[in-house]
C-alpha cells in the first residue's frame, strides 16, 4: 500500500495539533492564567445557586498573568512547514498526473447526533456540525468536524442547579478505514478520533469574585476539554459523489484544571461517553 499521500498530510495535521494545544487545547485562547487563587468551581456553583441561603465565603481567584506571546524564529529562505525532498518532481504525496490523485478529492457535509456522558451527572447531549474530509488512500479517510453540542447537566447535581444554557463547541480530527472497496453501495469501517472542545455555561445568578484584588461580578464561564474515542460506522449510501453514513463511538473526556475565570475544577472529573452520529457528505 502506498503512503505518499499520507506523508503530504502530516505537516498540516501537526500544525493544527500545535495550534490547538498551544493554549491547553483551547478553542477560546487568549484568556489570562490565574495564580494564587483559592476559589473552586464548587464554590462558584454554590454562590450561583438561587436556592442557597448560606453565607458564601470570599471567592478569590488570584491574580492574572498575561499569556506568553509566542516567538516565531524565521530562517531566511525557508519555511517551518515547507518540506523539500531535494528533487524537482511533484510535491510529496502527488502523482503528478492530476486527476488520478485520490488525495485531491475532498468532501464536505453535515453531521447530527447525540449521546450520553458521565452517568448520572448529565442528562445527555446533542450534536450539529459540518464536516470536511478527504480520501488519502484507497480505503483511508481523514475528517475534520466542527460542531456545537447542547449539553444538559442533571437537575439533582449542583451543576444542574447552578448552571444554565450550557453547550460545547468542538473540533474533531477523525480517521477511518473502509473494510469494503469504494465502489460498493454499502460499506463498513472502524474509526478513531480526538476531540478538542470548550464547555460554556451561564450562572443562574451573578457570582461575585475578587480578581487582582478587585471585586467584579461574572455571569458566565467556560472550561476546555480533550477527548479520545473509537467506534464503528456503516456507509448506508456510497456513490461517486455522495456518502451517507451512520456511526457509533465511545471514549473518555478529560477537563482542564481551571475555568476561564480562574476557578479550580472540582466538579468535572474525567467522564466516559457514548455517541451516535448521522452524516451526509458530497465529494467535490
Amino acid at each position: 500500500m502506498r503512503f505518499r499521500a499520507i506523508d503530504s498530510l502530516v505537516p498540516p495535521l501537526v500544525a493544527i495539533a500545535l495550534a490547538l494545544g498551544a493554549n491547553g487545547c483551547a478553542l477560546i485562547g487568549g484568556s489570562p492564567e490565574h495564580v494564587g487563587g483559592r476559589a473552586t468551581l464548587g464554590d462558584a456553583a454554590a454562590a450561583a445557586n438561587p436556592d442557597s441561603s448560606r453565607k458564601q465565603r470570599r471567592l478569590d481567584v488570584g491574580y492574572t498573568v498575561p499569556p506568553d506571546q509566542g516567538v516565531a524564529v524565521a530562517v531566511e529562505g525557508s519555511s517551518a512547514l515547507a518540506l523539500d525532498d531535494g528533487g524537482g518532481g511533484p510535491p510529496r504525496g502527488g502523482s503528478g498526473s492530476g486527476g488520478g490523485d485520490i488525495s485531491s478529492r475532498p468532501m464536505g457535509g453535515l453531521v447530527a447526533g447525540g449521546g450520553a456522558i458521565g452517568g448520572t451527572g448529565y442528562d445527555g447531549f446533542g450534536e450539529f456540525g459540518i464536516l470536511i474530509g478527504a480520501m488519502i488512500e484507497d480505503r483511508w479517510r481523514i475528517d475534520v468536524i466542527g460542531s456545537v453540542s447542547p449539553i444538559q447537566f442533571a437537575d439533582q447535581t449542583i451543576a444542574g442547579q447552578s448552571f444554565v444554557d450550557e453547550f460545547d463547541l468542538n473540533l474533531d480530527v477523525m480517521g477511518r478505514y473502509y473494510l469494503t472497496a469504494g465502489h460498493t453501495f454499502l460499506g463498513a469501517y472502524p474509526l478513531v478520533g480526538v476531540r478538542f472542545g470548550t464547555l460554556f455555561w451561564d450562572y443562574a445568578k451573578p457570582v461575585p469574585i475578587f480578581e487582582d484584588g478587585v471585586r467584579r461580578d461574572i455571569k458566565s464561564d467556560s472550561m476546555n476539554h480533550f477527548s479520545m474515542y473509537s467506534g464503528f460506522g456503516f456507509g448506508l449510501v456510497q456513490t461517486r459523489h455522495l456518502h451517507i453514513g451512520a456511526l457509533t463511538m465511545g471514549g473518555v473526556r478529560f477537563y482542564s484544571w481551571d475555568t476561564k475565570n480562574g476557578f479550580s475544577n472540582t466538579l468535572f472529573p474525567p467522564a466516559g461517553f457514548v455517541q451516535g452520529r448521522l452524516e451526509a457528505a458530497i465529494k467535490f
